[in-house]
């Protein structure tokens, strides 16, 4: 449908004599704004971040077990510091030796570190959902991040990925925080 605009003329001086009185001249005024839904609380929504995050870890651990004899270049990621070549970043598999402190053999730690660090992933999401939309949408991101085949197939390997997502994710939210404050 075409809507038409029609141009009104101005209301004249002449036309309030008209009126019994001054002030009876109809006078336009803005209609109020309508009253935005009350946010959600940044306490609350780092609540349900968190949240999801233990989630997200608690669905991971009974996963680790899957697929323990795949080979992946991880097994040679979680071998940096014993390896002259050096070819990959040691913090993954720093992490991995220290988590295997705890008992657990290496390859177990490794798996450990990835799923940690997947869950931990979760809490930026959410909170630059909440921060770009609302509260609601945090959550629902937060859900459809724990639930991703994609991100669940490799926060349970041994591999660097889902450190490296974590701390991308969180550098980026970070970043994008200090544009804000900058702005």
């Amino acid at each position: 449908p075409r809507f038409y605009a029609v141009a009104l003329p101005p209301f004249r001086s002449e036309q309030a004599s008209i009126l019994n009185h001054e002030s009876d001249i109809p006078t336009v005024s803005n209609p109020p704004a309508p009253a935005e839904p009350p946010g959600e609380s940044p306490a609350r929504t780092l609540a349900y971040a968190l949240g999801f995050a233990a989630a997200n870890l608690l669905l991971r651990i009974p996963m680790l077990r899957l697929n323990q004899g795949e080979y992946t270049d991880g097994i040679l990621q979680i071998c940096v510091l014993e390896i002259p070549a050096k070819l990959y970043p040691p913090l993954y598999g720093a992490l991995a030796l220290a988590v295997s402190r705890l008992g657990l053999d290496l390859e177990m730690a490794a798996r450990l570190v990835s799923a940690a660090a997947a869950a931990a992933a979760v809490v930026p999401v959410c909170l630059a959902a909440a921060r770009l939309h609302s509260g609601h949408a945090a959550r629902f991101a937060g859900l459809f991040y724990t639930l991703s085949p994609l991100v669940l197939r490799w926060s349970i390997r041994v591999m660097a990925d889902a450190l490296f997502f974590c701390l991308a994710t969180w550098v980026m939210y970070l970043l994008w925080l200090g544009c804000l404050a900058q702005s």
